[in-house]
């Protein structure tokens, strides 16, 4: 049987964008990002579970009042995940690392917050064989300015050690793996505007910092990614800016000992593009995953690069429509395809939805299949202060309206805003029309005048 291809959308009415992607052995994949279609108004942190079709096999919202953001996903030696990311309730103070554990089923097994009085942001992660290493970025601990974070943890998210590393300056971003060797590197970008460069640091199993490089280059050299091939080199990529008018996508290459070997531009300058994951192939290409605005369809489009040993073209499909769209995370499932995972402002129900591209690496034609995820909608305070009960509400039912006011129609539209039925309300009470099973907006109105709008789930 041949590779699977396939582009699929994910998500709800509001902004949910994907920010990692993890392959799974059953040729499937794990999503995780932010949603603002489902869970609290302040943003919570979304996971999803597809087969190798695209299919959703489950997917889950978890957060509460504030922001919980998801920024990278760790598979896990029983099959489940841990999630990572960031949140503003957590017990630290201003922004605090966030870690979910979940099982291989979905079910979340626990969460917990991590950092310093400060701001603290977790962006990476990666498995040793035994522990849990995570990255980011602290403003809490030897530099006010920012420091790389890595902290060493059990399964069972007990931290064992928690350090920051990097310059006397700013220094952001935690991109962390793990080496042959068992130790770990991790990266990101130190200084500021024209003064910023990339930045690695080798890191002991007991977190002691073995070596840290700056990669020197006129201009500004910003790291969204990093990966390390079998030889423990370590590859940064991200974008540069040195006086042009447009950015262009960055490559840069560090041995396991610290050594610079290839630090260059791998795109053109017509017009911007970045760069924001990396893979290094077992054949010794490289192949990098970002956005262009120079070619495709709309104002940005997923750019994939593939590019040999020593950073120059080869072959490069591009994936989007006609506004934006941009790819932040990229892994390689077990038949050779690649996942993509980012966000799209062309295609799914909503202002943006996760956009995941399962790629042979040519540019794939036909339709963008579109999934209305109904997960996190249920009962609760929608704007307004209006409640409609039951929910899920069943074709042919009586629904009412709680939370006052004399609602007299109640308007539904579908995922792509288009009106498919209008009924009367009278005493708080309405028939559900009869529309397909899925997501709908439901509006209700008071006259003319438009008293509240809240996502409903028909049965």
């Amino acid at each position: 049987m041949g590779q699977y291809t396939w582009k699929r959308v994910y998500g709800g009415v509001e902004r949910d964008v994907a920010r990692a992607v993890k392959a799974l052995p059953d040729g499937g994949a794990v999503i995780c990002g932010s949603t603002g279609s489902f869970g609290t108004a302040g943003g919570d942190l979304y996971l999803i579970r597809v087969d190798q079709e695209g299919d959703r096999t489950w997917s889950l919202v978890v957060g509460g009042p504030g922001v919980q953001e998801g920024r990278a996903v760790v598979l896990l030696p029983d099959g489940g995940f841990l999630a990572v990311g960031i949140t503003d309730t957590g017990e630290h103070g201003g922004y605090d690392g966030y870690a979910v554990r979940v099982s291989a089923e979905g079910a979340v097994l626990w969460e917990r917050s991590y950092g310093t009085a400060a701001w603290d942001f977790l962006s990476s992660g990666d498995y040793d064989g035994t522990h849990l290493v995570l990255g980011g970025t602290t403003f809490g601990m030897d530099d006010p300015a920012g420091d790389l974070l890595l902290l060493r943890m059990d399964l069972m998210g007990e931290v064992l050690w928690m350090n920051g590393y990097g310059t006397s300056g700013s220094d952001d971003g935690g991109y962390v793996r793990v080496l042959s060797t068992g130790s770990y590197v991790v990266a990101g970008t130190t200084g500021d505007g024209e003064e910023a460069d990339g930045l690695v640091c080798a890191v002991g199993v007991d977190g002691t910092a073995q070596w840290c490089t700056r990669v020197e280059e006129a201009g500004t050299q910003w790291v969204g990614g990093i990966d390390v091939d079998d030889q423990d080199a370590v590859f940064l990529a991200g974008y540069m800016f040195a006086g042009e008018e447009h950015r262009r996508m960055y490559l840069a290459k560090v041995s396991a000992t610290g050594q610079v070997l290839m630090s260059r531009a791998v795109s053109s300058g017509g017009a911007d593009w970045e760069a924001r994951t990396v893979r290094a192939l077992a054949d010794g290409r490289i192949s990098v995953a970002g956005y262009t605005a120079e070619h495709g369809a709309g104002d940005r489009d997923i750019s994939m690069l593939f590019l040999d040993p020593g950073g120059e073209f080869l072959s490069g499909p591009t994936y989007g429509g006609v506004q934006r769209d941009e790819a932040w995370s990229m892994d390689l499932a077990n038949d050779g395809a690649y996942y993509i995972a980012g966000s799209t402002r062309s295609f799914g129900p909503g202002a943006e939805s996760f956009f995941v591209i399962r790629s042979d690496g040519d540019t794939l034609n036909g339709p963008v299949g579109s999934y209305s995820d109904p997960v996190g909608v249920r009962e609760g305070v929608p704007s307004g202060a209006f409640r409609v009960v039951p929910m899920p509400l069943g074709v042919g039912a009586m629904a009412q309206v709680h939370g006052g006011g004399a609602i007299s129609r109640v308007v539904f539209r579908d995922v792509v805003g288009r009106r498919v039925a209008e009924v009367r309300a009278s005493s708080g009470e309405f028939l559900v029309p009869t529309l397909v099973p899925g997501v709908y907006t439901l509006q209700l109105y008071e006259d003319l005048r438009l008293r509240s709008a809240q996502q409903v789930l028909i049965e």
